[in-house]
């Protein structure tokens, strides 16, 4: 029988395997929770917006929406 420990290390590789394809993509990918916050942003969604990864980490992505039309976003 599987441990509960031998599940969680293969749950957590396959999330680091995960991360890591998305970091290699040549796409920008943001990963957004449903209340609207950035909870992943690889390099390139970093390079392509002019912020950091730890400026997007937990940030709420109305922040990339232009300050003209971010209201409109809202409804």
């Amino acid at each position: 029988m599987i441990s509960e420990k031998e599940i969680l290390a293969f749950r957590f590789s396959r999330l680091a395997l995960s991360v890591n394809v998305i970091e290699e993509l040549p796409d920008a990918i943001l990963l957004v929770d449903t209340s609207g916050v950035i909870q992943l942003a690889n390099r390139r969604a970093a390079e392509m917006f002019g912020y950091s990864r730890l400026e997007l980490f937990d940030s709420s992505v109305a922040i990339l929406i232009p300050p003209d039309v971010r209201e409109k976003h809202a409804e």
